[in-house]
């Protein structure tokens, strides 16, 4: 590691975050282990970032010094959550809630976006305005969910029964297969596997029409576990199991903000109001806060190798705000 590194300036729309806790999940153990999303080193961990705002840049509006919030980052070393300050574009930051604690506000980002995007965007769903008064088109059509207790399931649950949406299909175990098995004949059009595993594939393929829309959240892990495998990171037509009619969507959160009501509005604005509100609701906490940072930091990591999380998010705290 170099003995000196190029320091980065607080830009005009700029938010510098004291941090005060940090989420580890899926994506930093393939950056550790597979180089995934690692353009160059150092390479920091921690997509998810919860503090108070420390600095503000010049254009950076309805933010102040100490402001406490959380913010998403999915590239970049100096926007990483498992140090002492991060740097992230306003349109990355949410206000919190004096409702929502931090260790909780390190939960929402990634899969509250990934939710949103997924169902508002990349299934062209329309976008409500909350809380909802009318019933959306097609209000009462399945929608299947696999891997609702997945931590990003549970914000597309929630999203689409605040949003009107009264029939949402959702399980994971081995032992619903069977039942999803007979839904692929009763028109289920919109679905989405949010454990994107090769064998999940295969028991999403079975309960869908031959001409779905089915949201796939990338990258796909070879076999059934979310970790110690391979990832693809497309479906090569020899292990697709889906109908030729069905339309497969590859989701990369990554490029959420290329939508510009995404970017402008949906950490600024509706992640706020709906916390605010109360209608939706963070991830379950698994703290981790005794022992170095580094420590704690490793054994997330090994918490997720070897699929001991589900349903929850690890926390690290990171400093005191």
């Amino acid at each position: 590691m170099p003995a000196t590194h190029t320091a980065i300036a607080l830009t005009s729309k700029g938010v510098l975050i004291k941090v005060a806790y940090t989420s580890l999940m899926a994506v930093d153990l393939y950056a550790v282990d597979l180089g995934l999303t690692v353009v160059d080193y150092p390479a920091g961990l921690g997509f998810n970032i919860a503090g108070v705002v420390h600095q503000l840049g010049a254009e950076v509006k309805d933010l102040a010094v100490g402001d406490r919030v959380a913010a998403v980052s999915f590239k970049g070393m100096e926007s990483k959550g498992l140090q002492e300050y991060a740097l992230a574009p306003q349109h990355k930051v949410a206000k919190i809630p004096a409702s929502t604690s931090l260790p909780e506000a390190a939960t929402i980002p990634d899969n509250f976006i990934t939710a949103f995007y997924t169902l508002f965007n990349q299934l062209s769903l329309p976008v409500p305005s909350f809380p909802v008064t009318t019933p959306p088109p097609r209000a009462s059509e399945p929608i299947l969910v696999y891997g609702g207790s997945t931590t990003s399931g549970q914000y597309m649950i929630q999203l689409l029964h605040r949003a009107g949406y009264t029939h949402t299909i959702t399980t994971a175990s081995p032992p619903h297969h069977e039942y999803l098995r007979t839904l692929g004949g009763k028109g289920v059009q919109l679905a989405v596997d949010t454990v994107a595993a090769e064998e999940t594939l295969k028991v999403v393929a079975g309960a869908v029409a031959d001409d779905a829309r089915v949201a796939i959240l990338m990258p796909i892990k070879e076999g059934n576990a979310l970790a110690g495998g391979n990832l693809i990171l497309g479906l090569p037509e020899d292990r697709n199991p889906f109908a030729k009619g069905v339309r497969l969507i590859s989701v990369r959160t990554f490029y959420y903000d290329q939508d510009a009501y995404m970017k402008e509005n949906l950490m600024a604005i509706v992640l706020p109001a709906l916390l605010e509100q109360g209608l939706v609701e963070p991830n379950r906490v698994r703290l981790m806060e005794e022992g170095p940072l580094m420590s704690r930091a490793e054994a997330a990591l090994d918490l997720l190798r070897n699929n001991r999380v589900s349903g929850e998010k690890l926390v690290l705290k990171v400093g005191g705000v």
